[in-house]
């Protein structure tokens, strides 16, 4: 949305003191004109201005006594309230009264796609499974879009060290745990204890 704010002056020199304040205020030269009538066609002027067709005409027949000019403020809708910003300022500086009801025409503004930057102009599918569309390849994860994946489908390796192997036999020659079967005898050669307690009572009877 833009607002087209039009004023009358009774002279361009009060009508560039007011496009100066609003140049001093933040608006730019490029949103801002001075109008005066000329040798052309006034009205096709201030059209050109973006004042709609049926205040143009009014305008033009207000300046063809001569001397009078007009300011024409193409404010934006963006920052907030510079519409409104740019009212205060032309009203502030006792323009005429024209007989022009819609002073500030409000316009709606078409969206311009070639004005913009955006990802999806290179890559429609950014961050998605399809990474180039149109050239038949199997869907995927997204590091196969760089070349190497970033992530392994490798198995679960039994060992943090590099080389596989127990802690035990990296450090120590022998391991600390061994895997052999549990003995029925806590004395060495195999024996019960109930048996060596009873050869020892019977040796000394």
């Amino acid at each position: 949305m833009t607002t087209i704010v039009s004023r009358l002056y009774a002279s361009k020199s009060k009508a560039q003191a007011v496009a100066d304040a609003l140049h001093a205020e933040g608006f730019p030269a490029a949103i801002v004109d001075v109008i005066e009538a000329g040798a052309g066609d006034t009205a096709a002027a201030i059209r050109a201005a973006r004042v709609p067709a049926a205040s143009a005409a009014i305008y033009a027949g207000q300046m063809s006594a001569g001397g009078k000019a007009l300011v024409v403020c193409r404010a934006p809708f963006n920052p907030i309230g510079a519409a409104r910003l740019a009212m205060q300022i032309v009203d502030a500086h006792d323009p005429l009264r024209s007989g022009v009801a819609d002073e500030n025409a409000y316009v709606s503004e078409a969206a311009r796609s070639d004005l913009y930057l955006s990802v999806l102009t290179d890559h429609p599918r950014f961050f998605s499974m399809d990474m180039i569309p149109g050239a038949d390849l199997a869907r995927g994860l997204i590091s196969n879009a760089f070349g190497i994946p970033l992530l392994s489908r490798g198995r679960r390796a039994d060992s943090a060290m590099r080389g596989g192997g127990y802690m035990s036999t990296k450090f120590l020659p022998f391991p600390l745990l061994t895997r052999g079967r549990r003995a029925n005898s806590a004395i060495a050669g195999g024996r019960l204890i109930t048996e060596g307690l009873w050869r020892t009572v019977a040796h000394k009877n």
